[in-house]
């Protein structure tokens, strides 16, 4: 009997010692805490088979990150995209407004600022010096534009003449002068490399370029004679400038339209008052970028440019590029050849009835397409004219399908403008020459942007070659 109770105590001792065994063969196989909490996004407890499958899966759960990441930061950008460039097209709308105001307010007899943009302006008194080491000195005053007061100064430094623009001490005026200024390095940078026959007549900052003075951003220019509807005033005397000089200021006003094409720079605001004659008469320069704007940063508006040398495409709300400048420069050399501005209507509409009648007119695709074509054209293509002075209010219905001839073409209406040759001047050559020149002004004012001639080809006609 008391060896069977031995035998039974042996047995329960091994039977504890294989117990206590088995539980730290057990506790040695566990997972360790970090492995317990890995499991739970489904990682694998590292056996010779799980471990390559929980590297896998670690990798998947890295790559999924990763393209999270990836999408975060792409939405992001795309945001940033937006937003700046919803601020640049504030900032253009906000420049195309401020410069249709002024328009309308100098059209109205009234003042070109009201009372309460005074303020804005600077006033520099004559005997004044401002810039870097007070190298300038104020000598007149030359005027005021939309953003600016500009006055002659004298260069203590290089004893030479500038004109010295001062923007507006306003917000929004200051932001569309930096955008300017980023323009006109542009040009210096890159023009006279696309195009350096055509850069020439672009103007550009001089001497120290720009500075601060008072709060106000100041541009430094090269002194110019004054612009070409001061010229038309003084020696047009009511009529044209003298085609011999004509053909020599739109000959270089294209070559300035070629070089910013090359570049895709569309200037938005051509018209006499933005090109400036040179002091010793030989030479224009296209100035006022403040406009201007890359081919790809367009805004889609009906206001764009000055309404008077607005294009069709403009009006219609379509896709637009640099031969709205071509547009703007047809419409500037009639006025510079007669001493008349070509479409003087009041409003959009109007000036599309303007056009009809000196153009001819419109494609299809023009007067349907476009977002704001509607506005103007019934669905079988006809200008639905809208005269504001109208009693009835009711809207005529013009021919206006591709078929339809201009009533006078501009041809016609150069003509009658220019009337017979004055002086000693030979009438064959005098006929010729306008003929040539109504060739000029047509192929730019072509409705279609897409049959309007480039500046590269109107240069070819044979206005500006050695034999007229």
């Amino acid at each position: 009997q008391a060896q069977a109770i031995l035998k039974a105590q042996e047995q329960a001792q091994a039977k504890a010692a294989r117990q206590e065994t088995l539980a730290k063969a057990r506790k040695a196989a566990k997972p360790p805490p970090w492995m317990a909490a890995a499991s739970i996004f489904g990682k694998s407890t590292p056996s010779s088979s799980s471990t390559a499958q929980a590297s896998d899966g670690g990798a998947a759960q890295d790559d999924d990150a990763a393209k999270a990441k990836k999408k975060i930061a792409l939405a992001d950008l795309s945001e940033l995209q937006r937003s700046i460039t919803e601020e640049r097209n504030k900032l253009r709308l906000f420049v195309i407004k401020a410069k249709q105001d002024y328009d309308e307010r100098k059209e109205g007899g009234g003042g070109a600022v009201g009372a309460t943009d005074q303020q804005e302006y600077y006033s520099a008194s004559v005997g004044e010096e401002f810039g870097p080491d007070k190298q300038y000195k104020v000598e007149a005053a030359i005027g005021r534009g939309v953003f600016s007061s500009v006055f002659k100064c004298r260069c203590a430094k290089d004893s030479r003449d500038h004109a010295i623009k001062f923007i507006r001490s306003n917000t929004m005026m200051r932001r569309a002068a930096e955008k300017e200024v980023e323009m006109y390095r542009r040009l210096a940078k890159s023009a006279a490399d696309a195009d350096s026959e055509g850069a020439r007549y672009l103007i550009n900052l001089s001497g120290v370029q720009t500075f601060e003075h008072q709060g106000h951003l100041c541009f430094v220019f090269d002194l110019m004679r004054c612009d070409l509807r001061a010229a038309l005033q003084k020696y047009g005397q009511g009529a044209g400038l003298p085609l011999v000089a004509l053909v020599q200021y739109v000959r270089q006003m294209f070559l300035g339209l070629r070089a910013l094409r090359s570049m895709k720079v569309i200037h938005a605001d051509l018209k006499p008052d933005n090109m400036l004659m040179t002091v010793n008469k030989a030479e224009i320069q296209i100035c006022d970028f403040g406009s201007a704007m890359d081919v790809s940063e367009q805004v889609r508006t009906a206001y764009c440019q000055p309404r008077y040398y607005r294009a069709p495409e403009i009006i219609l709300g379509l896709p637009y590029d640099t031969q709205i400048d071509v547009w703007s420069a047809g419409t500037t050399v009639f006025e510079l050849a007669t001493g008349r501005i070509l479409f003087t209507a009041k409003t959009n509409n109007q000036m599309l009835r303007q056009m009809v009648y000196a153009c001819g007119g419109f494609p299809r695709r023009m007067a349907l397409d476009g977002d704001f074509s509607r506005k103007h054209f019934n669905a079988n293509g006809d200008l639905l004219s809208k005269d504001p002075d109208s009693i009835t209010g009711l809207p005529d219905v013009v021919q206006a399908q591709p078929q339809v001839r201009p009533a006078k073409p501009v041809q016609a209406l150069l003509q009658t403008a220019l009337g017979p040759p004055g002086g000693k001047v030979d009438k064959d050559t005098h006929e010729r020459q306008v003929a040539q020149l109504g060739e000029v002004i047509s192929q730019c004012l072509q409705v279609d942007p897409a049959a309007r001639s480039t500046p590269d080809q109107v240069l070819e006609l044979p206005l500006f070659k050695k034999k007229r």
